[in-house]
């Protein structure tokens, strides 16, 4: 199984690796967890050699609990979009090598648990082949704007239900 935690996170081989953010352009692993339950916080192990750098991209990150509770994506969408976040989509490719391997290695169906799933976020770009920008135009459609929180839940069905190939995994999202 694969984990994703606080952002994004990565089990294989018996290591958690956290993906926290993007720093020039490359993802940054800031802890890793043995299966023994040991963590380490990456700074500690010079993942991240500037004791400056690991506090900037820390310092960085905003609250959004304003809209995490929320009953449908697309106040999460319109300030996402504002902040031009593409952490999901950056690790995307990770996250696809990941599961093709461990398809390879097991022959059977993987499992992605995504904890802190943010409105389903990587279930959207790892089984339905989103992105980010594409996430940001179907929540923020204008005749969304008025529309009743069933209305949304009815369009988001109609939505994933019209896709015809959906990836062979299963995500399941716990917030």
């Amino acid at each position: 199984m694969i984990f994703l935690i606080d952002g994004i996170g990565i089990r294989c081989g018996g290591v958690l690796l956290r993906v926290d953010g993007l720093w020039n352009g490359q993802c940054m692993i800031t802890a890793f967890c043995s299966d023994q339950g040991a963590c380490v916080n990456a700074k500690d192990k010079n993942f991240i050699t500037s004791e400056t750098l690991f506090d900037e991209i820390n310092e960085a990150k905003i609250s959004m609990d304003h809209i995490y509770d929320q009953p449908d994506p697309r106040a999460y969408f319109r300030e996402l979009k504002k902040l031009d976040y593409v952490i999901p989509d950056s690790a995307k490719l990770i996250f696809q090598a990941l599961i093709s391997r461990l398809k390879r290695r097991r022959c059977s169906a993987v499992h992605v648990l995504d904890l802190g799933c943010s409105y389903g976020v990587n279930a959207a770009i790892l089984k339905y082949d989103q992105t980010m920008p594409e996430l940001y135009e179907q929540w923020g459609k204008d005749n969304l704007a008025g529309a009743t929180h069933g209305e949304v839940a009815k369009y988001g069905k109609h939505l994933y239900s019209a896709i015809k190939e959906p990836e062979d995994v299963t995500v399941i999202g716990l917030d």
